[in-house]
C-alpha cells in the first residue's frame, strides 16, 4: 500500500517532468535577471505614488482642498531617473526645471536631490549630464524665474 505522500510526489520522480520544471525556473530567473531595473523602478514609482497620494491627504487636511508648493520629492526622483544610466533625458530635467518658481524651489530640489544620489550634488550631476547648449538652455530657464545658479 503507497503512502498519500508518494502518491503525491509520484510524478516529480518523470525524467522528463523534472527537466521542465528546471527550465522553467532558469528561464524565469533569467527573466527577472534581465529585467531587474525597469521592476524595480515599477516598485519604487508605485511607492512614489503612493507617498505622493498620502502628502495629498496631508495637504488636503491641513489646508483644506487646496495643496500647496511643489512635491519636490516626486521633482528629485524624476531628475534623477533622467539622469542615472546610461544617456540623459534632457526633456524630463527641462521639464523639472520649468516647475521651480525661485531660489527656495530650487534650494528645496538640490535638498531633495541628496536622498536619492549620495555620490553627486544635483548642481554637479547636471554639470556632469548636459552638453554646453544644453547647459546654456538650462541656465536661460532658471535666469527667467529669477534663480540664482552658481556652479553648473
Amino acid at each position: 500500500m503507497k503512502s498519500k505522500f508518494k502518491e503525491n510526489v509520484e510524478w516529480l520522480s518523470n525524467p522528463r517532468i523534472a527537466i521542465s520544471i528546471g527550465i522553467m525556473v532558469i528561464v524565469a530567473a533569467l527573466v527577472i535577471w534581465f529585467f531587474w531595473d525597469k521592476i524595480k523602478d515599477m516598485f519604487s514609482d508605485i511607492a512614489s505614488k503612493k507617498k505622493t497620494k498620502e502628502k495629498e491627504k496631508q495637504n488636503e487636511s491641513l489646508y483644506g482642498s487646496q495643496t500647496y508648493g511643489l512635491d519636490f520629492d516626486a521633482l528629485a526622483s524624476q531628475m534623477y531617473k533622467a539622469c542615472k544610466g546610461l544617456g540623459t533625458d534632457e526633456n524630463a530635467v527641462e521639464r523639472v526645471l520649468r516647475q521651480l518658481n525661485n531660489n527656495a524651489d530650487y534650494a528645496a530640489l538640490q535638498l531633495a536631490y541628496k536622498t536619492y544620489d549620495s555620490k553627486y550634488t544635483l548642481d554637479s550631476r547636471i554639470s556632469y549630464e548636459g552638453t554646453r547648449r544644453e547647459l546654456n538652455s538650462w541656465r536661460n530657464i532658471l535666469i527667467a524665474k529669477g534663480i540664482t545658479i552658481y556652479t553648473f
